[in-house]
C-alpha cells in the first residue's frame, strides 16, 4: 500500500519507481506487478511505456501521477492482484494553480461584526481590522479561490485551538457577497491547534477581471503578526 499526498496549492507530478525504494522485492519476473488505485477513484494504473493499463508492470518501471492541490492518492501494488472489474485510470490535465497578489490595508474599524469565541478565553486580546483587494484574472470554468491568514509571533508560528472563532470575514465582488467556507471550522481537541485559517470561495467566468474585496475583523494578542496568501485553483 502506497499513499501519496500533495500538501500544497500547486498541482504536483509525482514519480514512483517500482523497486526496493518502496519496499518491493524483485520476484515479479513472470507475473509482474499490478497497480490498483483505491482512492480517490477506483482504477488500474499503467507505466509510462505501457500502452495498456492491463499489461503487468515490471521491476524498475516508473509511474507518474498528477495530483490536484491537497489530493491524496492510495495505491495497492502486488503480484497476482485481480485486474478484472477495474477500469483504467484516465489521465486528466490538471489546470495550473495561480498565486494572486493580495493588497492589504489596516483599518481602525470595520463594518462587519466582531468575532465571538465560544470556548476560548480572549482576555487581553484586542480587535484588529483589515481590508484586502485582489484583482482576479481571466477565469475559465469553475474555480476555487483560497484566502489564507497565517499567524506568527516573533517569527514563529502562533497556534490557537479555536482559531476559526477569532476571525469574522466577508468577501464580495461588487454587490455580490461570496460564501466563505472556513478551515479549520471547529475547536481543536488534540494538539496546539492551527497557526493558519483558510477561507475558500467559488468563482467562475463571470468574475473574470473583477476585484474581490475582503474585510476581516480579528481578536488577537497585540504581538501577533499576520501574513496573507491567495490562490486560484481547481480541486
Amino acid at each position: 500500500m502506497v499513499t501519496l499526498h500533495n500538501p500544497g496549492f500547486p498541482a504536483a507530478e509525482v514519480s514512483l519507481k517500482l523497486d526496493g525504494g518502496i519496499g518491493l522485492e524483485n520476484d515479479a519476473q513472470k507475473e509482474g506487478f499490478v497497480v490498483r488505485q483505491l482512492y480517490p477513484k477506483k482504477g488500474l494504473v499503467k507505466s509510462l511505456s505501457a500502452k495498456s493499463s492491463r499489461k503487468p508492470l515490471r521491476w524498475g518501471d516508473e509511474l507518474t501521477l498528477q495530483l490536484r492541490p491537497f489530493e491524496v492518492v492510495i495505491l495497492e501494488i502486488g503480484i497476482g492482484l485481480a485486474a478484472e472489474g477495474w477500469p483504467p485510470c484516465r489521465e486528466t490535465l490538471i489546470p495550473a494553480s495561480q498565486k494572486l497578489n493580495a493588497n492589504l490595508e489596516i483599518v481602525k474599524a470595520g463594518k462587519i461584526p466582531p468575532p465571538q469565541p465560544k470556548r476560548s478565553d480572549t482576555t487581553g486580546y484586542s480587535e484588529k481590522c483589515f481590508r484586502s483587494w485582489i484583482e482576479l484574472p481571466d477565469i475559465s470554468g469553475s474555480r476555487s479561490l483560497a484566502f489564507i491568514i497565517r499567524l506568527s509571533r516573533l517569527g514563529e508560528h502562533w497556534y490557537h485551538k479555536e482559531i476559526c472563532s477569532l476571525f469574522s470575514v466577508e468577501a464580495a465582488i461588487g454587490n455580490q457577497k461570496l460564501d466563505c467556507r472556513k478551515t479549520p471550522d471547529s475547536f481543536s481537541m488534540n494538539g496546539p491547534g492551527s497557526p493558519w485559517l483558510l477561507f475558500a470561495m467559488d468563482v467562475d467566468a463571470k468574475h473574470s477581471a473583477k476585484t474581490l474585496e475582503i474585510e476581516a475583523k480579528a481578536l488577537l494578542p497585540e504581538e501577533i503578526d499576520w501574513q496573507l496568501e491567495c490562490w486560484l485553483y481547481r480541486r
